[in-house]
């Protein structure tokens, strides 16, 4: 489970340190790297992916999910609370 968004897309944190690590020694301003993260990034192409492979579909302009997804987000939900990890990301 945890392995899927690092086989899908890149996860939001290693973007980042993708980012700051390609600033070299000088590093990347807060406002240079807030700039790069918008929803283009993180968002658009994780809903994409939910789209294509069927977990979710747009209906009247909302973002429901399909009965794949609805398994997906059970399993997710079952394996945090078996870890008793709450509801954070």
């Amino acid at each position: 489970m945890i392995t899927y968004s690092a086989v899908e897309v890149d996860s939001p944190s290693l973007i980042i340190i993708m980012k700051i690590s390609e600033a070299g020694k000088l590093g990347l301003t807060k406002e240079s790297l807030e700039g790069e993260m918008d929803d283009s990034v993180l968002i658009k192409p994780r809903l994409k992916d939910l789209l294509i492979d069927r977990m979710a579909e747009v209906h009247e302009g909302r973002y429901r999910l399909r009965k794949k997804g609805i398994l997906m987000a059970r399993l997710f939900t079952f394996y945090r609370n078996m870890m008793r990890a709450g509801k954070g990301g």
